[in-house]
């Protein structure tokens, strides 16, 4: 869910605009107008949006849950891996606006989307980092806890086998 929220958030405008550009007028009053014909023209371009970003979620979920699979991931590293990739297709997107031939800046400026994209980045970024870094430290302190309960059984005698053993049947 975090993972579709953030690229929703963050880059629905941005995907609208990619779906809407080709037919995107700036008027002589400096508005823009939609030259296109339908019932629901803007309708249509959000719905296009959501599925491309559907699929956009479900790439970067499945790469987390691959980075999951390997023996020795680490819940921060799979946050990590999912961040990474989402920073990834946020870089795509907007250098598929912003330098791209039929993109006319002055269109860009009279989108207002692209502020709340990037105060959405900016809120889930520092989201991601704070809850990377908490995990990262819960799996320190964990780790710590086990060595700490081998170093007991060390202690007392018993063996690395046997004290593993005696700490899962005291759970």
């Amino acid at each position: 869910m975090y993972i579709f929220l953030f690229i929703l958030f963050t880059l629905h405008g941005p995907y609208c605009y990619l779906f809407m550009r080709e037919n995107l007028v700036l008027l002589a009053d400096g508005s823009i107008d939609y030259d296109m014909g339908g019932l629901f023209p803007f309708t249509a371009v959000m719905v296009q949006a959501l599925v491309f970003q559907a699929f956009a979620a479900f790439i970067v979920f499945v790469l987390a849950c691959v980075a999951r699979q390997r023996s020795s991931a680490t819940p921060g590293s799979v946050m990590t891996v999912a961040f990474l990739s989402m920073l990834g297709l946020q870089v795509i997107v907007y250098y598929n606006i912003y330098f791209d031939p039929i993109t006319d800046p002055k269109i860009i400026q009279a989108r207002s989307v692209y502020s709340t994209s990037w105060l959405f980045l900016a809120l889930f970024s520092l989201y991601s980092i704070i809850r990377i870094i908490v995990l990262y430290l819960e799996a320190g302190d964990a780790e710590a806890e086990r060595i700490a309960i081998l170093k007991t059984y060390e202690d007392n005698g018993e063996h690395h086998e046997d004290a593993a053993e005696h700490h899962e049947e005291q759970q």
